[in-house]
């Protein structure tokens, strides 16, 4: 499992650890297409929520992640060197849970 500050009774969290376009190509809906694939893989796996960390500084990457869809769930705390904030976006799992609902179980 994830440390703090991500809880969870479940095993595993899915986070996103880093995004970076080269600013020669930023401002092209490339970092909005990583997401949405990120996020399509963490519907496949079942995921209730994504989670990732951006810098305070960051405004540019907070305009992309509420944009997203993403909401702030906590601050880091004041002693930590790095200001981040601590987001999370609910996954649309319902679309994948029908379908999967539909398939003949294996047994494995």
């Amino acid at each position: 499992t994830l440390p703090p500050p991500i809880p969870t009774t479940k095993p595993k969290r899915l986070y996103a650890s880093t995004l970076a376009v080269d600013p020669s190509y930023r401002r092209q809906g490339i970092a909005r297409k990583l997401m949405d694939e990120a996020e399509k893989l963490a519907t496949r796996w079942g995921q209730d929520y994504m989670y990732l960390h951006v810098l305070k500084p960051n405004i540019d990457a907070q305009y992309l992640y509420f944009n997203c869809g993403y909401e702030l769930v906590q601050e880091d705390p004041w002693w930590y060197m790095e200001k981040r904030y601590l987001l999370r976006k609910k996954m649309n799992t319902t679309r994948i849970n029908k379908r999967m609902a539909s398939l003949p179980r294996m047994n494995l």
